[in-house]
């Protein structure tokens, strides 16, 4: 296989193809500040989940799905550190509704992605679905959810 594809990739749609599906999705779902934060979490959550788990998962639990907790709570603050960086860039003042915001955000992150296993090997979680779906769809709708509380940052 190629630097860019994987090998299970050979036999079966690649990643990019997910990515794109998911991405359409948010934009299509969703308000423009969800849409745009749920791509994000898929950038830089995802990938920080998965690098806090590979180097220090062995420290905390794993869950069912070979995840573990240490990835989970990784992918959660940089959900949340995201969301925080994302609406200060946006001009809203740091203040506590926008630290009770952004640890709504890194949940919303992490859930879909630590849930949600992807659709190769048998490698799935309770929701076999492949996370680069699952996770802009995923978070965006429970985030979105969330912001019903909180107006003025949806």
């Amino acid at each position: 296989m190629s630097l860019l594809a994987r090998n299970y990739e050979a036999t079966r749609l690649s990643g990019m193809v997910f990515f794109v599906a998911g991405v359409l999705a948010c934009i299509t779902l969703f308000p423009r500040n969800v849409a745009i934060l749920s791509i994000l979490y898929l950038s830089f959550g995802d990938p920080f989940a998965s690098t806090c788990g590979i180097r220090y998962g062995y420290l905390g639990p794993k869950f069912s799905n070979g995840k573990s907790l240490v990835g989970s709570l990784g992918g959660l603050f940089a959900c949340a550190f995201t969301t925080t960086v994302y609406y200060l860039y946006h001009g809203f003042p740091f203040n506590g509704s926008l630290l009770l915001v952004s640890l709504l955000g890194g949940i919303a992150g992490a859930i879909p992605e630590t849930f949600c296993g992807r659709i190769h090997e048998g490698t799935g979680g309770p929701i076999d679905l492949d996370d680069n779906i699952a996770v802009p769809v995923g978070s965006g709708f429970i985030f979105f959810l969330f912001l019903q509380l909180f107006p003025a940052y949806l």
